[in-house]
């Protein structure tokens, strides 16, 4: 093993960085691929209840207080969209104005981004303070969600942390001690 790490892992290293770059790149171009990676990404266990949790905070956040200042909601909606990093998520986003201008009330067409508790709470509003209410509510909903299911990932990551330590440290000792304890050997032999 040693020999062919000497003599085949420069190529090797080589070889997965130009992977990963071309995979980074493909990712990056194709608009497809970066959806269908992304709505993946947030099917993961713990890590996709954290990132769909942080992603609907920050367009919550974005929105709410662009809304509440009276920004277009075109442009409102835009801006918020632009703040989601997750492909698949700001796709959705993205056609909430445009149900919006085929007539669907805003608090249905918001509905696209918050299924459940978030789209009952969206529908029994029936004006705007009404509307900026619930939209406050669901934005401290949301934070408490992340935070919690943040809190539950890193838990879960902690025993996994610990487990690569002790495999680490174990290499580690190997490597000093195997020699150590195969010297006797190689003293008897001469």
């Amino acid at each position: 093993m040693r020999e062919v790490a000497l003599e085949f892992g420069v190529l090797v290293l080589g070889v997965f960085v130009v992977f990963c770059m071309g995979c980074f790149g493909l990712y990056k171009r194709i608009e497809l691929l970066r959806r269908w990676i992304d709505f993946w990404v947030l099917k993961i266990p713990f890590l996709g209840r954290v990132l769909r949790d942080f992603e609907r905070v920050q367009f919550l956040l974005s929105f709410f207080w662009l809304y509440r200042s009276k920004i277009p909601l075109q442009e409102a909606l835009e801006i918020s969209t632009k703040s989601l990093h997750n492909a698949y998520l700001a796709h959705k986003g993205s056609g909430i104005f445009n149900k919006v201008s085929q007539g669907v009330e805003i608090k249905e067409a918001l509905g696209v981004m918050f299924e459940g508790f978030g789209e009952q709470l969206l529908s029994g509003t029936y004006n705007e303070i009404g509307f900026l209410e619930s939209l406050e509510v669901l934005l401290e909903l949301y934070e408490e969600e992340f935070q919690t299911h943040s809190e539950a990932l890193l838990a879960a990551i902690e025993p996994l942390m610990v487990l690569a330590l002790g495999v680490l440290v174990l290499w580690l000792a190997l490597g000093i001690f195997l020699p150590l304890w195969e010297l006797p050997l190689h003293i008897q032999d001469v």
